[in-house]
C-alpha cells in the first residue's frame, strides 16, 4: 500500500478513477450484479465536472502551495486588519476520517479508511486554518463535531467578540438545563452576531 502521507497524486474527479477503483455507483451496480447504465455515467461525468469547476474556483490559485497564500484573499491584507478571527475546533480524535488506502493502481476502499487527528468529522487541518494567513486565535475544546455548538468554550468566544459578559452557569442551573436549552442559546449568540455586524455594516 501507498503511504497516504507521501503525496501520491490521485485525480477524484476523473470518471476513469471511479471505474477502475469501483467507487460510488460502480460499487453500487457491482453489488446489485448489474452495469451501471449509460445514463448514470453521463450523471457522474456532469458531476464530477461541477465538482472540479467548484473546487478551482475556491480552492485553487496558480502558484499557491496552501490556503496560507495571499493569492486567496480577495482584497487587499489592509482591508481585513478590523477582523478578530476566532477558529474554533477539536483535535482530540485520532479517529478522524483523513482519506483512504491506493495500492499504486487503485483507491482500496476495502482496507477501510486513514484516520488522524480532528474531531471526529472534520480534519484538524481543515479548521485550523485561515485563507491568505490571516492572523486568528485558535480556541480548542475537547468535544467531538456533533458537541462543539454546546461547549461552553465556544459560548465564551461569541460573549467576547460580541462584548457581553458571560458567567458560567451554577451545577444547579447545569440540571436544570437540557442540551437543547444549551443549543438554543448558542443560536440565540450567533443570530445576535449576525444582527450586530447587520448593523454596522
Amino acid at each position: 500500500m501507498e503511504n497516504p502521507t507521501e503525496g501520491l497524486w490521485v485525480d477524484t474527479h476523473d470518471l476513469n478513477e471511479w471505474k477502475r477503483s469501483e467507487l460510488g455507483i460502480y460499487a453500487y451496480a457491482k453489488k446489485m450484479g448489474r452495469s451501471v447504465t449509460p445514463q448514470e455515467e453521463l450523471h457522474l461525468k456532469h458531476s464530477l465536472a461541477a465538482a472540479k469547476r467548484f473546487r478551482k474556483e475556491h480552492f485553487y490559485r496558480k502558484g499557491a502551495t496552501s490556503f496560507d497564500d495571499p493569492k486567496f484573499l480577495l482584497h487587499p491584507r489592509t482591508e481585513y486588519s478590523h477582523l478578530r478571527i476566532v477558529n474554533f475546533g477539536s483535535e482530540a480524535f485520532n479517529s478522524t476520517h483523513k482519506g483512504w488506502w491506493h495500492d499504486g493502481e487503485r483507491i482500496r476502499m476495502d482496507q477501510g479508511p486513514v484516520h488522524g487527528r480532528g474531531d471526529g468529522t472534520v480534519m484538524d487541518w481543515a479548521w485550523a486554518c485561515c485563507p491568505g494567513g490571516l492572523p486568528y486565535r485558535k480556541v480548542l475544546s475537547d468535544r467531538i463535531h456533533i458537541q462543539l455548538l454546546m461547549d461552553e468554550k465556544l459560548i465564551q468566544v461569541v460573549a467576547d467578540l460580541l462584548g457581553v459578559q458571560y458567567s458560567t452557569p451554577s451545577c444547579e442551573d447545569r440540571k436544570k438545563k437540557t442540551p437543547s436549552a444549551y443549543m438554543l442559546g448558542m443560536v440565540s449568540l450567533l443570530v445576535g452576531v449576525l444582527a450586530w455586524r447587520y448593523n454596522v455594516e
